[in-house]
């Protein structure tokens, strides 16, 4: 310390003098104040007199308040290391022999409490004029804590090593050497890796110990605008002691490289040396991935709004939160934004059956990178379910580990409704065909059987000298064959019309009392001779029972249903007849016959069933006549019901419009429907049968005997049309459509371009749709389906030749 002056030497020394130790004293108070307020321990010791002075920082890092130690050299002795305390001494005599500038050193002190306390003491001397050290001024540092961080990070130092080598993300430390100056010190070897990923074919030593800026710019060649950002983030490192962190983009050999680049300060524990840490993560992948989803997003936005489908994005896969557009919302029947837009809510709504695949398929989307497309229900606000069509893609880090998904959703309920009309179609098309399959088999039996009652009897009548009994049994098991057969034939014609659509409606008057009691009169006999009882009901009077509708639809449902009743019932009574209801005829069949199973009560009028089931019930036929009976109702406009109890017999029921006629419609209607022509109609025709097949011609000269004054017969079309050039006065030819040489439609229009007044009528065993329309177009006046009836024929002759003529 400075010692004071005397006041009395003061007075008599020179003013300038006085002056100056004022302004010392000054000095001394404001260095006095500095101490007090300074955080470090500072110290001051006058070599000349050995006295010292510690400051109240330096005594406090050593836990004593300011009075507690006196300013006394010896203090400090006793309180530091005795071999620290050496160490000291001989720093000092360097520092007062001049051989240092500065005396720095580290060394133990013990604190009140009994610890120890590593200190930082830095000192100056001062010299006098004579070069002699007259004071040492310095401060003490507590670095107890800064040598602990020291002590850590040496020993973690091999942990750090390992880890430095084994990371995936790119390390290089460099050492700070000056400003602006930095040299590589190590680099791990997943940035030699990413380098030779880019065609830097480098090994350690040839980047170890090269200036950073060199690195940059000479080896990796960046251009000198990142070289200096580069550098710049080092030396604010190395300025603020703190990390800092930046994305960055450099590009090498053309190619992006992303990354998550953090720069970290480090310090040596043995030296006060500075380091740098590099960490670079690569987010090349992400970024790039980004990128596409958002140019993705931005197409598939646009697309969107085209398609009307909705989009979502998960942007974060652990939270529960994500976002829909507002087509979601208008899809499941909420207001954009009643409801909140979350995966708990999405889980809740899924339909329970669809939860568990969409679940398989997101993980393994997640997982395996499968592709997320996904059908499913979801509930709707009216508690609705609602197909969707979810596809969706992921984003992914750099590990392949997603972080976040994106897609859309389409409301798919109108084509899965579609799939099943197709599906239920398909199953129509597949049992129809497995039906007809069945029908094929059955119709070959039935076509068989009557066929062989036909020519087996036929046969059986050249036996000589056969017995009228048997002859006449003989015909009549020929004619029942062939009515069965022609039955069978006239059911496939019937509904290859319906399926076609060709079949028409020939409305005409009709009683449907005389109809009811024409057909209990037809089956009477029949009925009775299986034991049976046979009952008929009419629900209206004679004079209101005529109504306008097809009589021979009406005729062949009554038919069918009829037939059927005795086909299924072995004992007991069929009842058939009708009631009126309001504005229909409800007409009823019923029997007590072995009934319908239930299984089969749904598909009872579907076509071919019957012959499916051929084994299990006994009846003949190909089962269509149910099906015929169901088409022509409906075409009537009416429509047909069953109940059936199995075992117990069956009930068919079935309506047509009741139109009823006028007054004067019902007189005209009450007597006879008709002449019978067979028997009226006398005539003298010039005719010429063409007809290839011997029977048919033979048929036709029997029913034509009667009223022709002369018959010619060919059997070729050529033939015919020379008959009609040769022979004049020609009234009728009976056509055969299907002829060797010149079929039957040739031959007509041949005969059209010189004979345009002769009545050709067209015969065909074909009977399919179009063909009577094809015949007329010919140039025929009017066409016979085989086999020909005697009446339709005489009733043709009629029209053309008889009173029926126009």
């Amino acid at each position: 310390m400075f010692a004071k002056a005397d006041k009395k030497r003061l007075r008599i020394q020179d003013p300038k003098l006085i002056d100056a130790y004022k302004r010392l004293e000054e000095s001394e108070e404001r260095f006095q104040l500095a101490m007090k307020a300074s955080n470090d321990g500072l110290f001051d010791w006058d070599l000349k007199t050995n006295s010292i002075y510690y400051s109240p920082g330096w005594k406090k890092m050593l836990g004593y308040e300011d009075f507690e130690l006196p300013n006394d050299f010896s203090v400090w002795e006793k309180l530091t290391v005795p071999e620290d305390v050496e160490k000291c001494w001989q720093l000092q005599k360097k520092l007062i022999a001049k051989e240092i500038d500065r005396f720095v050193i580290e060394f133990k002190m013990k604190h009140k409490d009994g610890h120890w306390v590593d200190i930082l003491s830095r000192a100056e001397a001062v010299f006098n004029n004579r070069r002699e050290a007259i004071r040492i001024v310095g401060t003490h540092v507590d670095v107890t804590e800064r040598n602990k961080a020291k002590a850590k990070l040496k020993d973690s130092k091999n942990y750090l090593s390992a880890v430095f080598n084994h990371t995936q993300d790119i390390q290089v430390l460099s050492e700070y050497v000056c400003h602006g100056k930095f040299k590589v010190v190590a680099v791990n070897k997943s940035f030699l890796t990413k380098l030779n990923q880019f065609g830097f074919h480098l090994s350690e030593q040839d980047i170890v110990s090269k200036d950073l800026k060199d690195l940059v710019l000479d080896i990796l060649g960046l251009d000198e605008k990142i070289c200096n950002y580069t550098l710049n983030n080092y030396e604010k490192v190395i300025d603020t002691d703190k990390k800092i962190s930046y994305t960055e983009k450099i590009v090498l050999n053309n190619s992006p490289y992303y990354s998550e680049t953090t720069y970290i300060p480090i310090h040596s524990t043995e030296d006060e040396t500075k380091f740098v840490l590099c960490n670079s993560s690569d987010i090349t992948k992400e970024k790039v991935s980004l990128k596409k989803l958002r140019c993705s997003e931005e197409r598939f936005a646009l697309a969107v709004k085209g398609s009307n489908d909705a989009i979502w994005d998960w942007n974060d896969l652990n939270s529960d939160l994500y976002w829909w557009s507002d087509r979601m919302y208008e899809m499941l029947g909420y207001k954009p934004g009643e409801v909140d837009a979350r995966i708990s809510n999405w889980i809740k709504w899924m339909h329970p059956e669809d939860s568990g695949k969409v679940l398989e398929v997101l993980t393994n989307h997640f997982e395996k990178n499968e592709a997320y497309e996904v059908e499913f229900r979801m509930k709707k606000k009216n508690g609705e379910y609602v197909w969707l069509f979810a596809r969706g893609e992921s984003v992914r880090d750099e590990n392949g580990k997603p972080v976040r998904m994106a897609g859309s959703v389409s409301d798919i309920s109108d084509r899965k409704r579609t799939e099943a009309e197709l599906i239920r179609a398909k199953n129509k098309a597949e049992e129809s065909d497995r039906l007809k399959s069945a029908f094929l088999a059955n119709m070959s039996h039935e076509i068989r059987t009557p066929m062989n009652g036909i020519l087996g009897f036929a046969e059986l009548l050249k036996t000589p000298q056969i017995k009228n009994v048997k002859k006449e049994k003989y015909i009549d098991i020929i004619g029942k064959s062939g009515t069965r057969m022609l039955n069978i034939i006239n059911d496939i014609i019937d509904i290859s019309k319906i399926e076609l659509g060709s079949m028409e409606l020939e409305l005409s008057d009709s009683n449907v009392n005389e109809q009811v009691e024409y057909i209990y009169t037809f089956f009477r006999r029949e009925v009775e001779e299986k034991g049976l009882k046979l009952q008929f009901h009419n629900g209206l009077p004679w004079e209101e029972a005529l109504v306008t509708t097809d009589r021979e639809k009406l005729f062949a449902i009554l038919t069918n249903l009829v037939k059927n009743a005795i086909k299924c019932t072995k004992k007991g009574i069929i009842e058939f007849g009708y009631l009126k209801k309001d504005k229909e005829l409800e007409f009823f069949v019923r029997d007590t016959g072995h009934g319908v199973p239930k299984h089969r009560m749904g598909a009872i009028f579907d076509r071919f069933v019957q012959a499916e089931n051929i084994e299990e019930i006994d009846r003949q036929g190909v089962g269509l006549g149910l099906s015929i009976t169901k088409s022509y109702i409906d075409m009537l406009g009416g429509k047909i019901w069953l109940d059936s109890e199995e075992g117990f017999g069956s009930t068919f029921y079935f309506t047509i419009p009741y139109q009823i006629l006028s007054e004067e419609e019902k007189l005209k209607k009450s007597g006879k429907d008709g002449e019978d022509y067979n028997e009226l109609l006398e005539l003298e025709l010039n005719v010429i049968i063409a007809e290839d097949d011997a029977v048919s011609s033979a048929l036709l000269t029997n029913f034509m005997e009667k009223y022709s004054s002369k018959i010619r017969k060919v059997k070729t079309g050529v033939e015919v049309v020379e008959a009609c050039q040769k022979q004049s006065g020609v009234d009728l030819i009976l056509m055969d459509m299907r002829m060797p040489k010149l079929n039957g439609y040739e031959a007509t229009r041949n005969i059209r371009k010189f004979n345009k007044d002769v009545v050709i009528i067209a015969q065909t065993a074909y009977s399919l749709p179009g063909d009577r329309e094809k015949a007329i177009d010919s140039g025929c006046n009017d066409y016979l389906a085989k086999p020909i009836s005697k009446n339709t024929l005489v009733s043709l002759l009629n029209k053309y030749f008889g009173n029926g003529r126009n």
